[in-house]
């Protein structure tokens, strides 16, 4: 018989407690639908956050030969150990050098051993995740660069400083160099725009989990460290070292997504870019190590030889008062 004419199944349907069991069922699967988005998108988001900040340490080993293992302070009272390589005699330059994300010590090491043949004095540092703390992408790391420009303006016959940095040692080089007039040049290479926008620029859909997914990743990169992802911004602090040498690396496969051109417009006509054909990031000396070294010499030699900040003028009172307004 069809249920429409029984009139007893019609009953049982409408009746209270059926009506009462379909209202929770429906309940019970909307708070079901809830936790699961509640686990994969804020879960998500912590998750890849919290993998991205929390990273160990590589293991360093003994400092290569003409380098000793120095101690370095932070002003939020963190203990690094680095590397320093004197200038020679005659030549009073120190470059300190930067790596990537989580980068300790002798990531920069080939580097750092081109430049001190040349005469230069070289620092290197760990990142504060060798002294059990969070990565910061370029925030706090800012401390690491300050502390290196403290040790290296101290060192006997130092008087000029540059940086160069690679990725999130590209951003800590910018934003340092913003904020100290001692910085008299530097080289960063494959740093992003800004860390809001590289945490976003992935392809996803609309409202996609991946889409949801990165945008809860901003909101724990504030819980973790306090601050939003845009204020990593190398693109707003590059107009503030305008008139001081800068020199923008780029692979040619990641200069678009890098927006490697609007950098350079954002430092101004002191500010060199070199895009390098078929490198990808960090694939920047493998191109061609002989051009990459001669390059970044040069650039060096020559923006000491033009007399950017010697450490009388980096000692000037018009120099004492741009670091304290910054």
């Amino acid at each position: 018989m069809n249920s429409k004419g029984n009139p007893r199944f019609s009953s049982r349907i409408s009746s209270p407690f059926w009506t009462g069991f379909l209202r929770r069922l429906v309940f019970t699967l909307l708070w079901v639908v809830f936790l699961l988005w509640l686990v994969v998108i804020p879960g998500g988001g912590l998750l890849y956050m919290h993998q991205l900040l929390h990273v160990l340490c590589p293991e360093a080993g003994p400092p290569p030969p003409g380098f000793r293992e120095v101690r370095l302070s932070t002003a939020d009272g963190l203990q690094l150990t680095g590397w320093w390589h004197p200038p020679e005699a005659g030549h009073p330059a120190a470059i300190l050098l930067l790596g990537g994300h989580a980068a300790n010590r002798a990531a920069m090491l080939p580097e750092a051993q081109f430049l001190a043949g040349a005469g230069y004095g070289i620092l290197t540092l760990d990142y504060r995740n060798c002294a059990g703390e969070i990565s910061t992408l370029g925030y706090r790391e800012v401390e690491e660069l300050r502390a290196m420009v403290a040790f290296a303006r101290s060192q006997p016959g130092v008087e000029w400083i540059g940086v160069l940095g690679f990725s999130v040692g590209g951003t800590v080089a910018i934003r340092g160099a913003a904020r100290s007039s001692e910085i008299r040049a530097l080289v960063a290479e494959g740093n992003f725009t800004s860390l809001e926008e590289d945490i976003l620029s992935r392809p996803a859909a609309f409202l996609s989990p991946a889409w949801q997914i990165r945008r809860m990743a901003l909101l724990a990169y504030r819980l973790y460290v306090g601050a939003w992802p845009g204020e990593v911004n190398p693109l707003t602090d590059l107009p503030k070292i305008a008139g001081r040498p800068a020199l923008l690396i780029h692979g040619d496969t990641e200069a678009t997504h890098n927006r490697a051109q609007a950098q350079q417009a954002a430092c101004g006509s002191s500010c060199q870019l070199w895009i390098i054909p078929g490198a990808g990031h960090g694939a920047y000396r493998a191109a061609d190590e002989q051009k990459y070294r001669q390059v970044i010499l040069d650039f060096f030699d020559t923006a000491r030889a033009a007399g950017h900040g010697t450490r009388e003028e980096t000692n000037s009172p018009q120099s004492r008062k741009g670091r304290e307004d910054s």
